[in-house]
């Protein structure tokens, strides 16, 4: 369809800058959509060196403002100080063993079978 492709491509800073923003929302809308459709939310390793992923934490809560069960893995070593917190915390079950973990994810999924059967 061309010429092939010659590498490194090189982009004006400008460019990346202004197509940044679009990339990001479309990101948000396409995980949002997911998390809507979604009857709940597993979410592993939220935090990486004691920082939070801002991305974890809006689908975290998203699913929480929906009313939607969410299960965290949550290693000690990932988590430094403070975490934040959320209104229906009580709809989040964080586990910071990883066998506890899955043991809820297969749970929750076999609820899941059983009530759509």
């Amino acid at each position: 369809m061309g010429e092939p492709v010659k590498f490194p491509i090189r982009l004006p800073r400008r460019e990346i800058e202004e197509a940044d923003g679009g990339v990001r929302n479309q990101i948000a809308a396409r995980d949002y959509t997911l998390v809507d459709s979604a009857t709940h939310l597993v979410v592993c390793r939220p935090f990486y060196n004691g920082i939070q992923s801002q991305g974890a934490s809006k689908e975290i809560t998203r699913a929480n403002d929906h009313m939607k069960k969410v299960i965290v893995y949550r290693p000690p070593e990932d988590v430094r100080g403070t975490t934040t917190s959320h209104p229906f915390e009580s709809l989040t079950m964080t586990h910071d063993s990883e066998d506890a973990f899955f043991s809820d994810v297969e749970r929750l999924g076999m609820h899941s079978n059983s009530s759509t059967a």
